[in-house]
This record gives C-alpha cells, sequence and structure tokens, in this order.
C-alpha cells in the first residue's frame, strides 16, 4: 500500500503501548480525517511529529484526550520537539536527523 507521510509541528505525548498519552482533540480530528480520507482512496497516511512528556507545557490552547493509536490506524514517526533553528540544528549536530539543502 502506498503512504503519505504528514509533517507536523503539533506535540503529541509518548506512546505507550500504542496508546497516545496525551494528544489534543482538534489535532486529533485531523488525524482521523486523513486516516480515513486515506482509507478510502486506497492509501495509508502516518505522521511525523514531536513527542513531549507534557503536551499542555508546550503551549497546548486545547483539550487533550488519550487515544489508541494503533486501534485508530495512526502511525506515528517521532521527531524531537524544537522550538528555533538553533534547536533544530542542535539535534543535527548529534546525529538525530540530517538537515539537507
Amino acid at each position: 500500500m502506498d503512504g503519505y507521510l504528514t509533517i507536523n509541528h503539533v506535540p503529541v505525548g509518548p506512546l505507550r503501548a500504542g496508546r497516545f498519552r496525551a494528544i489534543g482533540d482538534l489535532w486529533l480530528t485531523d488525524i482521523r480525517a486523513m486516516v480515513k480520507a486515506g482509507r478510502e482512496y486506497g492509501f495509508g497516511v502516518s505522521f511525523a511529529v514531536p513527542v513531549v512528556e507534557d503536551v499542555m507545557a508546550h503551549g497546548g490552547s486545547f483539550t487533550v484526550t488519550e487515544v489508541d493509536a494503533t486501534e485508530e490506524g495512526i502511525v506515528v514517526h517521532e521527531l524531537p520537539f524544537v522550538n528555533s533553528l538553533r534547536g533544530l540544528m542542535s539535534h543535527a549536530e548529534v546525529g538525530t536527523f540530517e538537515v539537507v539543502g
């Protein structure tokens, strides 16, 4: 199955046994809609998002909920949380990912 990767800056809580510990309800609504649309057209959707311990400490202005990512069909690729170019470059320096271009 072909796939679509969505990269977003909105953080989620850590995955534990296939469950998000915390995710904003509006972001969850968007994710569910993208997964549903992907299924309808025969492709998977995965999400590259920052994973943080405390979602609300990172500026969340939403209601936080917990969800079973596996049951929802949500595939997550963890990104480090950064809020500046300096932070991004510090992750590149330690080999978390490579900056190209």
